[in-house]
This record gives C-alpha cells, structure tokens and sequence, in this order.
C-alpha cells in the first residue's frame, strides 16, 4: 500500500473488540506483552485517536510476527514424538531405547519444516495433515486423524488399505506431471502411529515417511488417494482388515526448507564385505566376510538433518548381479567428540558403474555440528 486510507483510518480508531471475557482477557495480555517487547505501553480511554491507530498498527505487525515464529516453532513439538519413539531405526535389531530430543534437534525440525492446514473427510472420519518437514530425499507428514464419536483408536498399528493394483500415493510436479530423471529414482514409503496420549478417544496421530533416491522432494506435490483405516491381519500376516471405511484424496505441497552440504570427493574407498551384508547376519557369515574386501569411489556426499546422499562409482563385482558393493554404513564424527553410525536404510538408484543411496538418520542432527564422515577406510572433513 503506497498510500493511507483515512476512511480506514478512521475505521480502525473505531474498532472495538467484541469477544467472550475470557477471551478478550487473553488478548489483552498478549496485547500487553507484545507492547512491552516493542516498547509501548498501553493508553488509557481517552487516547487520542491518531496513537491508538499506531498502537493498533504495531500490535498487529508485532502479534503477526510472533503468530508466524509460534507457527514454526510448533513444527519441532509436532515431530518430537515420532523421532524418540525410533521409528527411522539406525541399526537392524537395535534393542537401546531412543533418547529424547535436544532443544536443538527441537530447533532443526523447526528450521526445516512448516505447519500445513489441509484435510478430508468421508463417512465421518477426518484426515487433518498439519505439518511436513525432510530434506532432498525424505519427507515426513504428520496427520491428525479424527473418527466419528464413540471410536475407540487404542491400537499402535493403524495403517491404510493397500491395493496391489494402487499405489495410493504418487509424487508429482504442481502442474501434476510426473517428476522425470534422466537417471532414474526409486522409492518407498510407510505409515507410523504415534504413541497415543489417550488410547480411549477417538483420536491418532499418523506419521507418513517418504524415502526417494534420484528424485528431490522439496517443490513437488505428494497425492495421496487413501482408503480405509486398517490393523494387521493376525491369521493371514499380509493381509490387513480394515476398521474403519472411507475414502480421503489429499493434495500436499512438500514446502519445506531442505538445507544440505555438498561435498565433492572424488575418492576411492576400501572396505570388508561384512561393512556391505545385514549386520543381523549369522556370525559365520560375518565372519567370512571380513576376510573379503571392495573398492569403489565415493563421488560426491550431501549432508542434510536427515541424511546423508552419497553417490558413488564402481564396477560390477561379478557374481552378484550387475551392480557393485558399497558400504553399508557410515560414521558421523561430531564436533563434541561424539559419534553416530548411520546404515545404509534406504532406497537406491544408478546402474553397472553408478550408484545414488541414502543413509538415513534416527533423529534429526545439526549439520553444523558434524566435523567429518568415515565410509570404510575414508574420512572426509566436513567444516
């Protein structure tokens, strides 16, 4: 607006609030605190005219601007639940609990995510997404659901029907073209239900990962075409019953920062076969595969708060299939000492003499904090 409207002006030195006391003694109070953090101190009736639009303007300017920092901030406290609970798992058979979040792991998933008020509803259920936060390769949605009254959710595996002959969920361009890559991508996703702080109502939360390799999330759209709430069968294991019917189609923009650290290495990498098999492998088998050793090239890595991408380059070992070993795991050397082995848990894309693979983390991290990365026998500085 290049220019004051005095109508509106005058409008404004009119207003009056008409809400429930309640109500209006929260406002006054917030009032009071955004006022005092600005400087001002609120007028008593009689004000002239002129300053209490002013008050009104910077109180409105201020609240906004507090309104969108509380916005952000939320994002942490949303996710916090589902990265303690060790739903992205760091090691196959893993048996230690999860720690709790920093307030800096708190404060990345702040950073990188951003609150959404998109929903469906069918047959009285309704699916709220709130938020989303991940980097290049994942994202995590996080959903509210919310059944007709008298549902009882108290069960800690819920998921959505699966239809061999349906994905139910698609990542596509905003124009709704498919995403292309001249190197090809592949992907996977799952359901998590989060810990419920009152099994007896008729309320969940759901988590929804999405996990690609070769195809960057952030600026696309997930669709998704869901189809009643569903438990495990326990007589035939894959199949699944559902417990509560409808149909949801929910458009969602993955608007998330996706800050990362791309590192050029152009190094060979030495390390023993049992560093590329399951470490829940027989111990023979292990065994056996410490003797053996591989060599391939560790291109380039890309550093994120969930994740490390690397990229590399090899030839075919010969008797496996067309595609050569790579590490299964890597090592994040902290700048406070501290240590974290990531595995290699997600999908992978390339071909006989490339290879583009995720390493996923538990929990966020702080890209910042990470001083190197070991993969076999290479370190590679990051600061």
């Amino acid at each position: 607006m290049t220019q004051n409207s005095h109508d509106f002006l005058d409008y404004l030195g009119r207003l009056e609030t008409e809400t429930a006391p309640a109500s209006k003694k929260e406002i006054d109070a917030t009032c009071a605190a955004v006022l005092k953090k600005i400087g001002l101190k609120r007028r008593a009736a009689g004000t002239r005219k002129a300053g209490r639009i002013l008050l009104v303007a910077a109180a409105v300017a201020v609240c906004a601007a507090v309104t969108a920092a509380a916005a952000g901030l939320n994002v942490g406290e949303m996710f916090r639940g589902y990265f303690e609970s060790g739903s992205v798992k760091q090691s196959y058979g893993a048996s230690a609990a999860p720690a709790a979040l920093t307030q800096s792991q708190v404060g990345v998933l702040d950073k990188s995510g951003s609150a959404l008020h998109i929903s469906a509803a069918d047959n009285g259920t309704t699916i709220a997404v709130k938020a989303v936060t991940g980097d290049r390769n994942n994202a995590y949605l996080l959903f509210d659901v919310t059944a007709p009254e008298g549902t009882k959710l108290d069960r800690s595996d819920y998921s959505f029907e699966r239809d061999d002959n349906k994905a139910g969920m698609a990542i596509l361009e905003k124009d709704g073209s498919l995403p292309r890559s001249d190197g090809g991508w592949s992907g996977g996703w799952d359901y998590t239900t989060m810990k419920d702080a009152d099994p007896a109502d008729n309320k969940i939360q759901i988590v929804l990962n999405i996990n690609y390799a070769g195809l960057d999330l952030p600026g696309r759209e997930v669709r998704l075409d869901l189809k009643n709430i569903t438990i495990p069968d326990k007589k035939r294991k894959t199949q699944y019953l559902p417990v509560i019917k409808g149909e949801w189609k929910l458009t969602i923009p993955l608007d998330y920062t996706s800050a990362s650290k791309k590192l050029t290495v152009n190094k060979p990498v030495r390390f023993s076969l049992a560093d590329a098999v399951n470490p829940g492998a027989p111990a023979a088998e292990r065994e056996k595969a410490s003797k053996e050793f591989y060599q391939c090239t560790v291109d380039t890595i890309s550093i994120s708060a969930f994740s490390v991408l690397a990229d590399f380059s090899g030839k075919s070992t010969g008797g496996k299939g067309d595609s050569f070993e790579i590490p299964y795991s890597l090592t994040l050397h902290l700048k406070d000492g501290s240590q974290m082995k990531v595995e290699h848990n997600g999908p992978g894309t390339g071909s006989k003499t490339t290879m583009s693979t995720s390493y996923r983390f538990d929990a966020p991290a702080d890209v910042g904090s990470i001083a190197s990365v070991t993969i076999g026998d290479l370190t590679i500085p990051v600061a």
